[in-house]
C-alpha cells in the first residue's frame, strides 16, 4: 500500500540512549578542552611581555565565546552534530527530522543551561 511506501522512504527517528549522549558529551568535553588550550596558548605571549591581566580578560571572553557557540555552530551545519555526537554517529534534528537553524541550536543551549542552573 502506499502506507508501506512511505514508511520505507521516510526512516524513523530513533532516539539516542543516555550512554551514547554522555559519552559524546565527554569527547565534546575533551575537544573543548583542547581547543582552549590551544587559545590559551596563543595568548601566552601577552603573558611574556608582563599583560597578564589583559590575558585573562581576553582568555575568559574567548573561552566564554567559544565554549557558548560550540554546540550551536557544529549541531546547526551541514554534520549536525558536535564533535563527540559525530564521532558516535549520533545526528541533532527537529521534530521532522530536519536539521535546526542555528537561532534554534542557540535557545536550545542557553535554555539547557538555564535547566541546569
Amino acid at each position: 500500500s502506499e502506507l508501506d511506501a512511505l514508511e520505507l522512504i521516510v526512516p524513523k527517528q530513533i532516539s539516542v540512549g543516555f550512554w551514547r549522549r554522555f559519552g559524546a558529551t565527554l569527547l565534546d568535553l575533551f575537544f573543548l578542552g583542547i581547543t582552549l588550550n590551544i587559545a590559551g596558548a596563543m595568548l601566552d605571549g601577552f603573558y611574556l611581555i608582563g599583560h597578564l591581566v589583559l590575558a585573562k580578560k581576553i582568555g575568559s571572553i574567548l573561552g566564554v565565546i567559544i565554549a557558548i557557540l560550540y554546540y550551536p555552530i557544529l549541531e546547526s551545519s551541514k554534520y549536525q552534530a558536535s564533535i563527540g555526537k559525530r564521532l558516535l554517529s549520533i545526528k541533532v534534528v527537529d521534530e521532522e527530522g530536519e536539521r535546526l537553524t542555528f537561532g534554534w541550536d542557540f535557545a536550545r543551549f542557553l535554555a539547557k543551561g538555564i535547566s541546569f542552573v
